[in-house]
C-alpha cells in the first residue's frame, strides 16, 4: 500500500489558493488604474440608464427679448441650452449650469424664417453671486430678396426683432472696384456731379406685431453697401445685426452680360442672310441646289414617311377589327 502525505497535499493546495487570490487582485488594480473617458451604460432587459457627472460652478438665470417663436441658443464650453421665445419674443433659461471651463457664454437667435442672428457674448464673472443675467436685447436678423442686383433694380431687405418696435438701418458705402464700377461712377460723377460718400442717412421704420420689418436697398448707383440693422426696447438699444454687404451690378455690365451677345447674333445672322441672298441673286447656285436637294432627298423622304404612317393606321385599324370580332 502507497502512503500520501497529507502536509504536502494541504501545501500545495494552499499556495494554489494564494496564487489564484495574488492573480485576481492585480487584475482588479491593473482595472482600477485604466483610464476611461466614457461613461459605462448597464443594459438589463432592452432598458439602459446613462449617468455622467460633469462639474459646475454654478446656475444662472438669462432671460432677455428677441423676435417672437424664434429659437434661441446657449453656447460655452460644456454648456448648451435651448429655448423658444413666446408671442412678445420674451426667453427665459431658468437654470443654465455653468462648467468649470467655461469663460464666456453665447446666446444666439434663429427665427422662424431660419435665419440667424449675431451672437450676445459676454464674459462670466469670477465670483458667482450673481444668479441671473439680462435682459439681453439679442440681434435683429435680416436677408436681401435677391443675391444678384442690377442698377435701379427694385430690391428689399426684410427680417425681425422685437415686436412694435423701432428700427434703425445704417448703410456704408464701399469704394468701387470693378472696371465696370469704376466706369459707371466716373459717369455718374461727370454728369451729375456726384460725390463718393462713406456713409448714408440712417432709415428708420418699425417692426410689426409679428416682429418683421422691411425696407427697400438703394440701388441708383452701381457701388457696393454694406448694411446692419438695430432695434430698440425701451429705449435700449439692441446689439447690432448681421453685417450685409451686396454689390450693385452697373447698366454697362447688365448691357455688356444680356444684351450684347444677342444683339451680335442677331446681326451676325441678318448679314449672313442678306450676303446669301445677294449670293443667289447673282449666281442662282444657291437655289440650284436648294432645289436638287428637294427633288432627290427630301421628297422621297416625305413620301416615305407618308408610307410608313399610312402601314402604321391600317395595322391599327385591322388590330381593332380583330377585337370586335
Amino acid at each position: 500500500m502507497r502512503l500520501i502525505n497529507t502536509g504536502k497535499l494541504k501545501k500545495g493546495s494552499m499556495r494554489k489558493t494564494l496564487y489564484l487570490y495574488l492573480i485576481i487582485i492585480l487584475l482588479l488594480l491593473s482595472i482600477s488604474f485604466i483610464p476611461f473617458h466614457g461613461v459605462l451604460a448597464v443594459q438589463s432587459g432592452g432598458q439602459s440608464k446613462i449617468n455622467a457627472a460633469i462639474p459646475a460652478k454654478t446656475s444662472i438665470k438669462i432671460f432677455g427679448y428677441t423676435s417672437p417663436d424664434s429659437t434661441v441658443q446657449v453656447n460655452a464650453v460644456r454648456v448648451f441650452g435651448q429655448t423658444n421665445s413666446d408671442k412678445t419674443g420674451y426667453f427665459e433659461f431658468r437654470e443654465v449650469a455653468i462648467s468649470a471651463e467655461a469663460l464666456e457664454i453665447c446666446v444666439n437667435t434663429i427665427d422662424s424664417d431660419k435665419r440667424t442672428g449675431f451672437p450676445f457674448c459676454f464674459r462670466l464673472p469670477d465670483n458667482f453671486n450673481v444668479i441671473e443675467v439680462g435682459p439681453l436685447l439679442l440681434s435683429p436678423t435680416v436677408s436681401l430678396s435677391s443675391t444678384k442686383i442690377w442698377q435701379n433694380q427694385k430690391v428689399h431687405a426684410e427680417g425681425k426683432t422685437i415686436p412694435n418696435q423701432p428700427v434703425e438701418v445704417s448703410f456704408f458705402e464701399i469704394s468701387p472696384k470693378t472696371l465696370s464700377q469704376k466706369i459707371s461712377n466716373y459717369i455718374a460723377i461727370l454728369f451729375n456731379n456726384q460725390a463718393i460718400a462713406a456713409e448714408l442717412p440712417i432709415l428708420s421704420t418699425t417692426s410689426q406685431r409679428n416682429g418683421s420689418f422691411s425696407f427697400n436697398l438703394p440701388t441708383s448707383r452701381a457701388i457696393a453697401y454694406r448694411v446692419f440693422i438695430k432695434a430698440a426696447y425701451k429705449d435700449k438699444p439692441t446689439l447690432k445685426s448681421q453685417t450685409l454687404t451686396y454689390s450693385i451690378g452697373s447698366n454697362f455690365s447688365f448691357f455688356m452680360i444680356y444684351i450684347l451677345p444677342w444683339f451680335i447674333l442677331i446681326m451676325t445672322l441678318l448679314m449672313l442672310a442678306s450676303t446669301t441672298y445677294a449670293y443667289d441673286v447673282k449666281t442662282h447656285r444657291i437655289r440650284k441646289v436648294m432645289g436638287k436637294f428637294i427633288e432627290t432627298r427630301w421628297k422621297p423622304y416625305v413620301i416615305r414617311l407618308n408610307l410608313r404612317y399610312r402601314r402604321l393606321m391600317y395595322s391599327f385599324q385591322e388590330y381593332l377589327r380583330s377585337r370586335r370580332k
